[in-house]
């Protein structure tokens, strides 16, 4: 099984119950997995949380459409 793959559709809120079941009884008892989906959760964390602080606020945006007519 891909746990990989099922860690990041946990993340992203795509696994069915079944398919998360089977995630968190490996990770009982999988110390590496525990630490592999805290690892992912910290990085999307983190992406997330630069992507927003490059996004322009909504008035600079009608600032630069408004100019461009």
């Amino acid at each position: 099984m891909d746990y990989e793959t099922l860690i990041q559709n946990f993340i992203d809120g795509k696994l069915d119950k079944s398919q998360e079941t089977k995630l968190f009884m490996e990770m009982a008892s999988n110390e590496e997995l525990r630490n592999e989906l805290k690892e992912s959760i910290a990085l999307d964390k983190a992406f997330n949380q630069k992507l927003s602080s490059y996004a322009p606020s909504g008035k600079a945006t009608v600032g630069v459409f408004g100019a461009l007519g």
